[in-house]
């Protein structure tokens, strides 16, 4: 398949496309499009579409019947503000900063993780928001303290544990917006007689004025680099309807971070001994002001 490459060129001149291997520009449509060169060079031309976005597989680029290079395409079909502003973080640090060339297999990936984020139907949810805030805020803790436990963070905000530092050893994070440390767990999060857990308690005040959830998602990107963990990002962000116009919960996060505890799950009260045939789906609250906690610095010790 060849293509034109002036139709691409609206805003950018031909010398950007010979000098990098990604090039952001617009369509004759003034659609946000990504110019990204195959890695392969295959000829095997394919196209995927949705209501949101548009890949061509393997295009040859010509400029006055010059070949300049065989290309995917990604176009953003969406115009609305909201849309393009999560187009283009996403493509940022996946495609722009790395600034690699991408096979027609690794592109066709990344599209069907695109849908899933701009298909992902907006809900509100408070507590949703409480609970991202203060595992995002643990990422950045962690982070700034140069713990090297700070990519651990699971992908999968639903999955039992947070945070997988191995195999064998887990993390907790568990928030509220409380004054006091009480915080309900379902009994296989804090008794594992095969894995060892450990527990970070959160409180977060809300204010009017603080760092905001979005504010605090994109920060969180910034610093991770696994794709997995950023894309998962992106779809909360969307899950939750954060944009500019709307951000969500906001903390001071100095705070936040001066309130973060860490817990040895041992050492928290929780019920003992075996649990009886059939019983199952088992939850509590637990009180955490008068256990003992440990230093954050020992998680890097448990590898």
């Amino acid at each position: 398949m060849e293509i034109d490459a002036r139709q691409y060129l609206t805003d950018i001149g031909i010398d950007e496309i010979y000098e990098r291997n990604v090039v952001v520009c617009k369509d004759e449509e003034e659609r946000t499009t990504l110019l990204i060169r195959n890695s392969l060079n295959s000829k095997d031309y394919a196209t995927f579409q949705n209501e949101y976005l548009l890949l061509k597989n393997s295009v040859n680029l010509l400029v006055e019947n010059k070949n300049i290079g065989n290309f995917h395409i990604l176009i953003c079909k969406k115009t609305d503000d909201i849309s393009v502003a999560h187009f283009c973080r996403v493509c940022d640090y996946l495609f722009v900063k790395n600034n690699k060339s991408m096979s027609s297999e690794e592109m066709v990936k990344l599209f069907y993780s695109l849908e899933r984020i701009f298909s992902e139907i907006v809900i509100k949810n408070t507590d949703l928001e409480i609970g991202l805030y203060g595992e995002l805020a643990v990422i950045n803790y962690l982070f700034n303290i140069k713990s090297k436990m700070y990519d651990k963070w699971h992908a999968d905000f639903f999955s039992k544990h947070d945070f997988e530092l191995n195999k064998h050893v887990k993390l907790e994070v568990k928030t509220t917006r409380k004054g006091n440390r009480i915080h309900s767990f379902s009994h296989d999060q804090v008794y594992r007689t095969n894995l060892k857990v450990y527990i970070i308690s959160s409180i977060i005040q809300p204010c009017e004025k603080g760092t905001s959830l979005y504010e605090l998602c994109k920060q969180t990107i910034e610093i991770l680099t696994d794709k997995t963990q950023m894309l998962a990002i992106e779809l909360l962000i969307k899950k939750l309807g954060l944009s500019e116009d709307y951000q969500g919960v906001n903390c001071i996060l100095e705070d936040v971070y001066s309130k973060l505890k860490l817990y040895n799950a041992e050492d928290v009260p929780h019920l003992q001994g075996n649990i009886p045939d059939g019983v199952s789906n088992i939850h509590y609250d637990i009180d955490l002001s008068n256990v003992k906690d440990i230093q954050f610095q020992s998680l890097d010790n448990l590898e």
